[in-house]
């Protein structure tokens, strides 16, 4: 099939082809997690993952480094100590005052244990893309993250 050729369906099967892609990645990711469960035990293959009550507060809108953090039973002093970046930025960044640069975010995902990208996919986005609009912080304010060496 050439660049130049479409194809035309009704939409009815176009979302019935969506819904069969949607499953079968459910149904990958399943077996993947179920992999890592049998390759790494239980609680090294769930160390990622969040209780059902704290990603209840993710979807509310409450910054993700505060709920990991609090997760991983952290004080804002201690991940600050450990990310070595002052508690006061952290704070700032977990109430959606400051953005965080994307180096704040590896170092804190470092000091969490946990995937950077559970904190900055939007920062990737800026990184990757630096002329597309970015909204970091809540409500209808805009700002772009800090970029550092």
């Amino acid at each position: 099939m050439s660049a130049t050729e479409t194809i035309t369906l009704p939409k009815a099967d176009y979302e019935a082809l969506l819904d069969r892609l949607e499953d079968a990645e459910d149904a990958l990711t399943i077996k993947r997690f179920r992999g890592a469960i049998e390759e790494q035990g239980w609680e090294q293959a769930t160390k990622d993952c969040l209780p059902a009550a704290l990603v209840e507060r993710k979807l509310q809108g409450e910054h993700p480094v505060r709920i990991w953090r609090e997760h991983r039973k952290l004080n804002l002093r201690a991940l600050g100590e450990r990310a070595n970046i002052p508690a006061s930025y952290i704070s700032e960044i977990e109430n959606y005052l400051k953005p965080g640069s994307v180096s704040a975010y590896f170092k804190i995902a470092r000091a969490l244990d946990c995937r950077s990208t559970r904190f900055c996919r939007k920062l990737w986005i800026r990184a990757c893309v630096p002329e597309s609009p970015i909204n970091l912080t809540s409500g209808n304010k805009s700002k772009l993250p800090d970029h550092e060496p």
